[in-house]
């Protein structure tokens, strides 16, 4: 299980895309509901063979 956090509180939460991880959202915001028309974020591990993994787009 992971976690969702505006800064002052800090619930459990998992998204089902992406399960485990510990999310943040805005400090302004509350948490109820949970996705209020706000970006929630998480940082994940690295996408190993990801097409994208080394893309150089961009640099050129």
């Amino acid at each position: 299980m992971g976690t969702l956090t505006n800064g002052r509180t800090t619930i459990p939460y998992d998204n089902w895309t992406a399960p485990h991880l510990n999310w943040r959202k805005a400090g302004r915001t509350d948490l109820a509901p949970i996705l209020k028309g706000c970006v929630i974020l998480a940082e994940a591990p690295p996408a190993k063979n990801h097409p994208h993994h080394a893309s150089r787009a961009g640099r050129g």
